[in-house]
C-alpha cells in the first residue's frame, strides 16, 4: 500500500475563517485534501485552538472536518512559541487508512497521542509537533511525522533551529526502536523558511547546510547518516499571480 502525506502552512487560519464574511474558502481546503488523496496532512499557522477545524456554531461556515466528512480526525497543539505568535500545529488524518500507534509496539498501553518535542526547548522559537501513525489494515510499518515551522526574521536563529532539527530531533525520533522492531519511516514536514539546497544571499552566499549532496539530494548530518530531501521546487504561493512559468509560486520553503 502507498500513503500520500501533505503539509500546508495555512497562514493564520483562525476563528475568523468560519465567518461568512471571511474570504477563506474552507471548502476549497477540504477539496484539495480529498482530490489529492492525502491520508495525513501536517498543518502550520493554525490559530484559535484549531476552531476552523472543529467548531460547530449556528451562523458560521462548516468547519473543515465537516467539509471532509466522518472519516477524518484532527489533533492540534500550541507550539509553545517564544515569539508571541500564538500559533498552533495540527495533524489531520483519514482514520479509515491510518490510526494512532500504541504506546507499546505490542499494541498495548493505549494510543500514542501527538506531542510536542522539547529537546533544547530554549533554543527553538516553536517546538516541533510529532505524531506516530500505523496503517489500519497493514502493512506492518509506522509513520513518524514531525511538523515544524522555523524562525523567519532572524537568520542566525533559523540556521540554529535547522541544525537542531536535523542533527538532534530528527535522529532521536528516527532511531528509536520499540519491542518488535516495526519498520518506521520518519519524515520532517513543514515550513523551513529556507532553501536547503542552494546559496542564499541572506546567508552570506552560503547554503544553509554546507554538507548537502546535490548529486543525491541528501543532507549529510553525521558521518554517513543522510536525510533524503525532495525540496526541489517552489511551493509558497505568491500574493499576486504574475509568472506563468513559475505557476504562481515564489519560494521553495516548504
Amino acid at each position: 500500500m502507498s500513503y500520500n502525506i501533505g503539509s500546508f502552512n495555512l497562514h493564520n487560519l483562525g476563528l475568523s475563517a468560519l465567518s461568512n464574511n471571511n474570504s477563506r474558502d474552507l471548502s476549497k481546503i477540504a477539496t484539495i485534501i480529498r482530490d489529492e488523496s492525502f491520508d495525513v496532512v501536517a498543518l502550520q499557522e493554525i490559530r484559535s485552538d484549531g476552531k476552523a477545524f472543529h467548531l460547530e456554531k449556528e451562523g458560521f461556515k462548516k468547519n473543515i472536518l465537516q467539509e471532509l466528512g466522518p472519516d477524518w480526525t484532527f489533533n492540534y497543539a500550541d507550539t509553545e512559541s517564544l515569539d508571541a505568535r500564538n500559533e498552533c500545529y495540527a495533524f489531520l488524518w483519514n482514520n479509515k487508512r491510518l490510526m494512532l500507534s500504541k504506546k507499546k509496539e505490542d499494541n498495548t498501553g493505549g494510543d500514542s497521542f501527538p506531542d510536542l518535542c522539547r529537546i533544547k526547548k530554549d533554543k527553538l522559537r516553536r517546538h516541533p509537533y510529532y505524531i506516530r501513525l500505523s496503517p489500519v489494515r497493514g502493512p506492518f510499518i509506522e509513520l513518524r511525522l514531525i511538523c515544524i515551522h522555523t524562525s523567519f526574521t532572524d537568520k542566525n536563529q533559523l540556521r540554529q533551529e535547522l541544525e537542531i532539527l536535523l542533527r538532534e530531533i530528527y535522529p532521536s525520533i528516527e532511531d528509536r526502536r520499540y519491542g518488535n522492531n516495526r519498520p518506521a519511516y520518519t519524515i520532517l514536514l513543514g515550513d523551513y523558511n529556507a532553501c536547503l539546497w542552494r546559496s542564499w544571499n541572506t546567508m552570506n552566499d552560503n547554503p544553509v547546510f554546507l554538507n548537502y549532496d546535490d548529486q543525491k539530494n541528501d543532507l549529510i548530518i553525521e558521518g554517513n547518516k543522510r536525510i533524503k530531501t525532495i525540496q526541489d521546487q517552489r511551493t509558497t504561493l505568491k500574493q499576486v499571480f504574475e509568472d506563468e512559468e513559475q505557476r504562481g509560486y515564489s519560494h521553495d520553503y516548504d
